[in-house]
């Protein structure tokens, strides 16, 4: 199996004040994407009812939308597609059903590029909270070296927020927006040697105020590498004479033989 790495992490857009409805994002595929890649799209909004339509060419990760059970707690959404290079890989999302006005709800997306994974789910979970920090949930995975990717948001309207994500996690990328109603976010990502219970992570906020929160987990296989050609070494002798030749030392049973019956035997 193949391990996966980062191979880069985008730039998040957010959506401008006082949204409207719906409210759209292009997150752009990361610099330095390579063909064959897999690309991970993340969004977030304040509201927990609001919905995004799965982008043309890519793929909604199985258990997701993630809702926040309190109003305002938000929604993440999460989606994969294998890069190709195409304008496909920087789709624009729209969050529909969403409160516009000063007041409104905010939103935000982000693209990650790894390398040596696969589009193929091996786990999810998430969890949901209130205080001054978040948590990545644990989630159990069916494979050996899965990569894992967490994400956590927090209703925050604070310019400059940001998050330090506690071992087993790396920090992908943060933000923090004051559009609207505004949140800030982390994305994240681990290499699992081993299956099985992969633990929870805690995101440290640079603001200490109390809020609603809301983390998400899920796992990717690892990608499967190629064993390449594998050579024949063996070898058939035939004796004493050679293969062609008009004798055989062999002796040959009755038998049949692709539809011709042998009933002589060679000396």
């Amino acid at each position: 199996m193949a391990t996966p790495a980062l191979r880069a992490a985008g730039t998040a857009v957010f959506a401008g004040n006082n949204i409207s409805n719906p409210t759209s994002l292009s997150p752009a595929r990361p610099t330095g994407t390579v063909a064959g890649d897999v690309l991970v799209l993340l969004t977030y909004c304040r509201s927990i009812t609001a919905t995004v339509a799965t982008p043309t060419g890519w793929t909604l990760v199985s258990g997701f939308p993630k809702r926040h059970g309190t109003t305002s707690g938000g929604s993440w959404y999460a989606f994969v597609r294998v890069a190709d290079l195409t304008a496909t890989d920087s789709p624009t999302i729209s969050w529909s059903g969403v409160t516009t006005g000063t007041s409104g709800d905010s939103s935000s997306a982000h693209q990650l590029a790894f390398s040596g994974t696969q589009a193929v789910l091996d786990g999810v979970a998430s969890t949901t909270g209130t205080g001054a920090n978040s948590n990545v949930p644990a989630v159990t995975t069916g494979a050996a070296k899965s990569l894992r990717i967490g994400a956590v948001a927090k209703v925050l309207d604070a310019s400059g927020v940001t998050y330090t994500i506690a071992a087993p996690m790396t920090e992908a990328l943060d933000g923090s927006t004051t559009s609207g109603t505004g949140h800030c976010f982390e994305s994240s990502y681990e290499m699992c040697a081993t299956a099985g219970s992969q633990g929870s992570a805690l995101a440290t906020c640079s603001n200490a105020t109390s809020a609603l929160w809301i983390g998400v987990t899920f796992a990717l296989l690892a990608a499967i590498t190629s064993l390449g050609s594998i050579p024949n070494t063996d070898t058939v002798k035939y004796s004493p004479t050679a293969l062609g030749a008009e004798s055989n030392t062999g002796t040959y049973g009755a038998g049949t033989l692709g539809g011709q019956t042998n009933t002589t035997d060679y000396p």
